[in-house]
């Protein structure tokens, strides 16, 4: 039972620290389009693509020219001929913006809009600013609600290896009596229910490790499936040792603390059971 409320809150942190397939939508912030003046030059749109990338708020800047947007129109729509009936290209050069994650936010998005309307020779910068704020917003949501889930789990799971602890000692309580009874002391009476803690600890974790590994290797391949249509290099990672390794301490010295302070309280108990 403590293993499988254990398994839950590390399964969960294994998932969100291995699998990049949900952070690739919620991490990824969407671009900006700058449309630029419609008889600009090559060599001035490549000035203008430059100045952009150079703000610190952009990642990277990607410099489409007219025609390339014709051709692009081209393929996607089929219309193979449509530049012969046209007298002018109708599409404007353009640079596709992609802003600099680690200050990725909706009012980053607005100040690196109206820092680009600012640069010569832009005619419109377009990004969707509902979409967008959904988009933050969603994220906010799934970080509060994951780190909440997890700390709640690990809450029960911790209140599972306490009660067990003090279930433990005093399924054992004739066996304590009879100990103080002929003279034994508090540190002599816990050091059996001590010894047993950390076995049962060591085991608590194995059996977790056990589940956690099992879910992964059952689901490797879905996720890497999923993963793949997606086109992210990205896949469920194996066994993380310092994670485990501290996951297996706090077990450790959470089992090992309850059950000394149960045994104290038993003792406790007798003394005043017996003074009466």
């Amino acid at each position: 039972m403590t293993a499988i409320a254990l398994a839950l809150p590390t399964g969960l942190y294994m998932t969100a620290s291995s699998v990049k397939f949900f952070s690739f939508f919620l991490q990824q912030p969407p671009e900006l389009t700058v449309f630029l003046a419609k008889d600009i030059e090559q060599s001035t749109a490549h000035s203008v693509q430059q100045q952009i990338s150079e703000l610190n708020s952009v990642q990277s800047a990607k410099l489409i020219s007219a025609d390339e947007a014709l051709v692009d129109f081209q393929q996607l729509t089929g219309l193979h001929t449509v530049a012969n009936y046209l007298q002018e290209n109708p599409f404007s050069t353009l640079v596709i913006v992609q802003p600099d994650k680690s200050r990725a936010s909706l009012e980053a998005f607005q100040e690196l809009s109206a820092k680009l309307y600012q640069l010569n020779y832009v005619d419109l910068v377009q990004f969707d600013q509902e979409w967008t704020a959904k988009l933050f917003s969603l994220r906010k949501l799934a970080s509060s609600f994951g780190q909440t889930t997890i700390g709640l789990l690990l809450i029960i799971a911790v209140a599972l290896i306490c009660f067990f602890g003090r279930w433990r000692v005093s399924d054992r309580t004739d066996e304590i009596k009879l100990l103080s009874l002929i003279g034994a002391n508090s540190s002599f009476i816990s050091r059996p229910f001590i010894y047993s803690a950390a076995f049962q600890a060591v085991l608590i974790v194995m059996i977790t490790f056990g589940l956690v590994e099992g879910f992964r290797v059952v689901n490797q391949q879905s996720v890497a499936d999923l993963v793949s249509l997606y086109a992210i290099n990205s896949a469920t990672e194996g066994v993380m040792w310092q994670v485990w390794a501290t996951i297996l301490a706090a077990v450790l010295v959470i089992n090992v603390a309850a059950t000394k302070i149960a045994v104290m309280f038993s003792l406790l108990k007798l003394e005043k059971e017996m003074l009466q």
